[in-house]
């Protein structure tokens, strides 16, 4: 079943819609909020310790409820104390002290496929999707 005159007009105006559509750039307010915000850091390194700081202060939380009966002021103390050591590892990597923890500053120049998955993983999503659109519409 083949389209009428006007149904063809109409697809061509959404077409013609779709391909003057450009990716729109986000209010000032929201880049500068997104300029403000730090991506984490989250390096095989840091994770490890961060899991490592975890299992520690949870070990700290069970022995410190386990000598309750012995002594209910040491109990407190070494319960408080893993409480903190857990809270500290899970806030590493939003600590701006400990952003470059596990990260190798001299990274080596591997071969330009490898640089370039590197800087694209840097980049964010709308970024990609706007460069994937503009290369679409170049191919035309």
């Amino acid at each position: 079943m083949g389209l009428s005159e006007k149904e063809k007009q109409i697809l061509a105006e959404m077409e013609r819609q779709f391909s003057d559509v450009r990716v729109a750039t986000p209010p000032a307010e929201n880049s500068s909020r997104e300029e403000k915000t730090q991506k984490l850091n989250l390096s095989p390194r840091l994770l490890a310790t961060m899991t490592l700081l975890v299992l520690v202060g949870i070990a700290l939380l069970v022995v410190g409820i386990s000598i309750w009966t012995i002594s209910k002021f040491l109990a407190v103390a070494v319960a408080v104390i893993g409480f903190v050591v857990v809270l500290f590892s899970v806030t590493m990597p939003m600590n701006p002290r400990l952003a470059s923890f596990g990260v190798n500053s001299h990274k080596s120049v591997g071969k330009s496929k490898s640089s370039s998955k590197g800087s694209d993983s840097r980049r964010s999503f709308k970024q990609r999707q706007a460069d994937k659109w503009d290369r679409r519409n170049r191919e035309r």
